[in-house]
């Protein structure tokens, strides 16, 4: 995160871009849901990103992405949100 950008890059083994045809995630503090938030993902120079505005400190992505062929990927990423 940074400027009010989260930036997601998803790439295959070769390390271009990888096909995505659907993306979603939840953007939430570990011990809680009060501040969770669902990005608006678009897909701008080779990553994802959405504008968020999210306050300093820990924060998790819950993210999950759909390939072509309907494969499901999900990861939970750890974020830190540095002064």
């Amino acid at each position: 995160m940074r400027g009010g950008t989260l930036t997601v890059w998803i790439t295959g083994a070769d390390g271009a871009p990888a096909q995505v045809a659907s993306i979603s995630g939840i953007l939430g503090r570990p011990t809680t849901e009060r501040e969770d938030m669902s990005p608006e993902f678009s897909y701008r120079d080779g990553a994802f990103v959405a504008p968020v505005d999210v306050d300093y400190g820990n924060w998790d992505l819950r993210l999950t992405a759909i390939a072509p062929d309907g494969t499901e990927f999900n990861q939970r990423i750890e974020l830190i949100h540095r002064r």
